[in-house]
């Protein structure tokens, strides 16, 4: 996977298992974890795909805001 930051064409190369949205979703998580997410992302793949990464990443957000959220509260929890 080639990802290359538009203003500086800063390129982070990732090897991808497959070509499956779930895999490149999974690395570009990666990536925004070291660099932060970027306000526009583009695929070369076609809009159905960059869809399929989107609904992903948000899903993946979701259940990790979740697990968060309940070792927040556990934590503060034990605290008292």
């Amino acid at each position: 996977m080639n990802y290359e930051d538009h203003l500086t064409k800063f390129t982070i190369l990732h090897p991808l298992k497959s070509k499956t949205a779930e895999e490149v979703a999974y690395q570009l998580i990666d990536i925004f974890c070291m660099f932060g997410a970027p306000f526009i992302l583009q695929s070369g793949n076609g809009h159905e795909f960059a869809n399929k990464i989107i609904q992903n990443l948000t899903d993946y957000v979701a259940r990790n805001e979740a697990r968060a959220w309940k070792a927040k509260t556990f934590s503060k929890s034990r605290i008292s």
